[in-house]
């Protein structure tokens, strides 16, 4: 089946959120059991491999760019899934108390770690150059992290520089002249 372009993104960004949400649904069915039923992410995966080799070819930039990251959080995804279910299917089920699943390095947990990152060099910044901390790690992650996902989903490069005005680290679009 041949597509279009912008019918491979959709589809491609609604693979992501499909994946953000299994690895919930998976999250929550091994800390219940009772509660959740088995999300079975096999299904899934099939699927998505499937598309890619339905479109691996494309000459577009940002459909390759955009499939590259689908394929690599699918294999984050994966491996992390069957780690879970095996570590899972070695406790013993009177012991299935708390899942001991880590979910995988979503887009989100890859934000969290980087606005840490961020704001680690902003306070050395700040250390260096003798000036209190001008906003929470919290206030950061809020003013920042908006932008940053959006320019990503855009496929767009993002860098961040300090603001020696503000005292603030400010997202820097590449080719972008703000």
């Amino acid at each position: 089946m041949r597509y279009d372009d912008d019918t491979i993104i959709r589809k491609l960004i609604q693979y992501q959120k499909e994946i953000r949400e299994m690895d919930l649904k998976v999250r929550q069915y091994l800390s219940d059991r009772k509660k959740y039923r088995h999300p079975f992410p096999e299904g899934l995966i099939k699927e998505i491999r499937s598309f890619e080799n339905q479109i691996y070819m494309s000459r577009n930039t940002e459909v390759q760019l955009r499939l590259d990251s689908l394929v690599y959080s699918l294999l984050v995804h994966e491996r992390d899934w069957k780690r879970a279910f095996e570590a899972d299917a070695e406790t013993p089920s009177d012991e299935r108390v708390e899942s001991t699943y880590q979910p995988a390095e979503t887009t989100e947990t890859r934000s969290d770690s980087l606005m840490d990152r961020v704001y680690r060099a902003a306070e050395k910044k700040w250390s260096q150059l003798g000036v209190g901390s001008t906003e929470s790690r919290e206030e950061l992650v809020e003013r920042l992290c908006p932008v940053y996902d959006k320019t990503r989903e855009e496929g767009k490069e993002v860098g961040f520089v300090y603001d020696t005005k503000t005292h603030k680290v400010q997202i820097k679009i590449k080719n972008d002249d703000s």
